[in-house]
């Protein structure tokens, strides 16, 4: 009786966020493009955007609202650029649409996520409705999934566990225009398979993540590992877990998880004769470095510490509650999942915007924190049923408090904008946060540069006085207007970032130049 209420109040909470998140969804980030490709999947079975998609979109659609703006604003320089596409190398997409040697133009992005799309486009359609909203009622179907297999795996605390997904950052990319919510709900029903020894299922979900966020190509062969580890030491599966016999169903689920994995490198290849657009135009490996690194997981501004401490608290409090003669299974498991986020992380840090344009904490941080979401669901069915109860719940009610900052799906936070904890630092300690470059600008100049100019220089300042400045070295003789023509700014406490990029702190002194 009590599971049955816990989930009946569940599913009144899911259908509130629901609905808040259909009444609040808009255009985000690169939703211009899903958007479009969706309608022309719809209108004219083809992912190629054309001008006829554009001039619909903007007779039945131009009120959907963009960023303070309505998609009417934008479609008619999408329109332009379809009539007259830049010139030059061909490689830097304009509004990530972009043309082909054929004539045509396509998204940069994979089209399978508008084309899942496209039956509640149709509805919506029929209707007379606003298209966006089929991107969030998509959003809201691959959650709902999550959820359902979550009850099979974990049907003792299956409503508590629900809650934790949803509140674990998924609230926040409900509405948004992109696949993160969808990528998100693939990453715990493999990371859930895979520890329940289903290694098809775990491959096929894996493989669909991995079509949106190719980072993810890793739980593949990770979840064939971990079954292999499994026939040698059973004690690693989930509890009460049956594996699933490798026969030929396992075989088939893991082939066409293969198949959605590499689908869209055999898609770009044919379109623009490369097999990411995206990696070759906005991915550099020059950008991967420590410092990346450590601000994927504990940036401020959009670190994973910031959007999940609820999670990131209960995995610490994991070992301590896990039982002593369980606790060698679970830090094993651990040790893995852990290394195998690691390895997943490593290609996110090669974006040229590491300001990425995320709700709350980055998108990348949002999907790569179901793995340890998943071990922490493993400690609370390894641990006696109070404390994983305990455990499941406090972590749900640290993530509920952040909702009071940042709003239930995060609308009080945006990307051009400090987080409430980076200013605090930046206000009382400046020179203790030196974020990425490409954070501090974007979010202290209020606009993304793309890639940042080295003759840029951003200035923080509190009550009309300078207290931090970032500038390129290349670019001593940048002063930011703090000094007069013929003057060069020096500053105290230097902190070398990556790059050549590197911040000065107040008291500042203009001194002339030599």
């Amino acid at each position: 009786m009590l599971k049955r209420l816990s989930t009946y109040w569940f599913a009144v909470l899911f259908l509130a966020v629901a609905a808040f998140a259909l009444v609040k969804s808009s255009l985000t980030g690169d939703g211009y493009e899903y958007l479009l490709t969706m309608h022309a999947l719809a209108e004219h079975a083809s992912p190629d955007i054309r001008l006829t998609d554009v001039a619909q979109l903007e007779r039945h659609a131009g009120a959907v609202p963009f960023y303070g703006q309505t998609l009417g604003d934008l479609l008619p320089l999408i329109d332009a650029h379809l009539r007259a596409p830049e010139t030059g190398t061909g490689h830097t997409p304009t509004y990530t649409i972009m043309p082909n040697g054929a004539g045509r133009f396509y998204g940069i992005h994979f089209s399978l996520y508008p084309l899942l799309a496209v039956p509640f486009y149709a509805v919506l359609k029929a209707f007379g409705l606003l298209p966006h909203y089929a991107f969030t009622l998509l959003n809201l179907a691959f959650c709902a999934g999550a959820c359902l297999y979550l009850q099979r795996a974990f049907p003792r605390q299956a409503a508590l566990a629900m809650l934790l997904f949803l509140f674990a950052g998924s609230t926040f990319y409900l509405n948004w225009v992109g696949p993160e919510a969808m990528t998100a709900s693939c990453v715990l029903i493999a990371c859930l398979a895979t520890l329940r020894g289903q290694a098809g299922l775990a491959i096929l979900f894996a493989g669909l993540a991995a079509s949106q966020n190719p980072s993810l190509l890793a739980m593949m062969p990770g979840a064939a590992v971990y079954r292999l580890l499994l026939v040698r030491y059973p004690r690693l599966r989930w509890p009460d877990s049956v594996p699933a016999p490798l026969g030929r169903r396992e075989l088939l689920l893991a082939a066409a998880g293969v198949l959605l994995a590499l689908a869209p490198y055999a898609y770009f290849q044919y379109l623009f004769g490369t097999p990411s657009a995206i990696a070759r135009d906005f991915n550099d490996p020059a950008f991967v470095s420590g410092a990346r690194l450590f601000s994927l997981f504990f940036d401020l501004d959009q670190g994973m510490v910031i959007g999940v401490p609820g999670l990131v608290l209960a995995l610490l409090l994991c070992p301590f509650l896990v039982p002593r003669q369980q606790r060698g299974t679970w830090l094993a498991a651990a040790a893995l999942v852990l290394g195998l986020v690691l390895v997943m992380a490593l290609p996110t840090l090669t974006a040229i915007n590491w300001n990425s344009g995320g709700v709350v904490m980055t998108r990348y941080s949002y999907w790569l924190g179901i793995p340890l979401l998943a071990l922490v669901l493993l400690a609370a069915r390894l641990a006696p049923p109070q404390a994983g109860r305990a455990l499941l719940l406090g972590a749900a009610a640290l993530q509920a408090l952040l909702f009071f900052s940042t709003g239930v799906l995060g609308e009080r936070t945006i990307f051009i904008e400090h987080s409430r904890p980076a200013r605090w630092v930046l206000t009382h300690f400046p020179a203790r946060y030196n974020p990425e470059a490409e954070i501090f600008h974007a979010r202290n100049q209020k606009f993304v540069t793309l890639p940042l100019p080295t003759s840029d220089v951003s200035v923080f300042k509190v009550d009309g006085k300078p207290t931090k400045v970032m500038r390129h070295r290349s670019n001593p003789n940048g002063t930011g207007g703090l000094c007069p023509a013929g003057q060069a700014l020096q500053g105290q406490h230097v902190r070398y970032v990556t790059r050549d990029w590197e911040y000065l702190h107040a008291p500042f002194a203009c001194v002339p130049l030599s």
